[in-house]
Order: structure tokens, then C-alpha cells, then sequence
């Protein structure tokens, strides 16, 4: 289960999602150095994966409530965190091959006063479409807060209606391949995000 929204729900504190080692460390140690209660969000996809770490400094930190864009692109807005983040990575990866050009922001802090629309509004001023991708059920996610509120602040930059990829509304199975039955796939990400690049929503 994704526990982002249900976090979410309580105002006070900040989440962080990071993604990378590297971005896990700069954060940890923005979190450690911060006065208000924090919580950091573990995906075990990540528990295998290797990657870069900071050099030099170890206190290297991360400014929370920074998204980054993972991958630039002109068509489609794609807003992810965690471990859905490789599937917004893999779609965009493959509708390049389409002429699809796909800008995935990594949310990286999640808390309503945190998340970076600056960086959200700037992407979504040059793509006018937004699609969300969340491994979490619709009814357990933050997609739908991220949709309102962006359409409040860009209606006029957007050209139709922002969707999202989620995970149905059940319980996800014990069983690890239940599970990954009931997790959104890419095949699913690339299917929303291609009808969204050409308007069809």
C-alpha cells in the first residue's frame, strides 16, 4: 500500500520521497537539519537498485519542497514520485519513439505546503496537458489534489482535462504477482499519456 495520501491527510509535517541515492542522502540531511516533524518514504523497489552518490561533502543536502524534471519534454506534463517514477520514465522512453515528447517531474516532497508548483507551473505554461502516475489506488492518492489544484492555477495555459494512472480501487494481494497485476503498468501509462499528448481526453 502507498501511504503518501493518507500522510498527506495531516497538515504539520513534511514528506519526502526520494528516488535516488543520491537524493536520499541530500534529503536525509535536509530532514535532520529541519525543526518540523518529517517523514521519509521508503519504496523496497528501490532496496536493489545502485546509483550515484554525492562526492566530497557528506552533508550535502537537498532543498525541500525543490522538485526536479527527471526528463524534458514540450507535450505532456507527467508528475510522479517513488516508485512509479521508473514507470513515468519508461513511458516517456517509449513514446519518444512516437515524436511524444514527455516532461517527468519528480515530485521528491509531497506535503501540501511543500510540493513545488513553481517548477509544476513553469512545464505546464510549455506542455498545456498534465497526466499524474502513481503506483497508489485513485481513492488512496494525492493525484486528484495535484489536478485540482493545478487546474485552479493554470486553466488557461491547460487544453483539456488532466488525467491520472493508478492502481484500481481493491486491496492489493499478498501474493507478489497479485500484486503486480493490480499495479499500474507501463503499457497503461503510455496508453493515457499518448491520449493526452494528442488531446483525446
Amino acid at each position: 500500500m502507498d501511504p503518501v495520501a493518507l500522510f498527506s491527510l495531516f497538515p504539520g509535517w513534511r514528506i519526502l520521497v526520494p528516488t535516488t541515492p543520491f537524493d536520499y542522502i541530500g534529503l536525509f540531511n535536509a530532514a535532520m537539519k529541519m525543526k518540523s516533524p518529517i517523514v521519509i518514504v521508503e519504496y523496497h523497489q528501490f532496496y536493489n537498485e545502485k546509483g550515484l552518490i554525492p562526492e566530497g561533502n557528506p552533508d550535502h543536502t537537498i532543498k525541500i519542497g525543490k522538485a526536479i524534471v527527471r526528463n524534458v519534454g514540450s507535450d505532456v506534463t507527467v508528475l510522479s514520485y517513488g516508485s512509479a517514477l521508473n514507470l513515468a520514465l519508461e513511458a516517456s522512453n517509449q513514446l519518444a519513439n512516437e515524436n511524444i515528447s514527455i516532461e517527468v517531474i519528480d515530485l521528491r516532497s509531497l506535503d501540501d505546503a511543500s510540493i513545488d508548483y513553481a517548477t509544476i507551473g513553469e512545464s505546464l505554461k510549455k506542455t498545456g496537458a498534465l497526466v499524474t502516475v502513481e503506483e497508489a489506488q485513485r481513492c488512496n492518492s494525492i493525484g486528484h489534489k495535484l489536478v485540482s489544484t493545478c487546474e485552479l492555477r493554470w486553466f488557461d495555459f491547460l487544453d483539456g482535462p488532466s488525467s491520472s494512472v493508478n492502481a484500481p480501487d481493491i486491496p492489493l494481494s499478498v501474493s507478489r504477482r497479485m500484486e503486480l497485476f493490480c499495479l499500474p503498468s507501463v503499457e497503461q501509462a503510455v496508453s493515457m499519456i499518448r491520449k493526452s499528448a494528442r488531446r483525446e481526453l
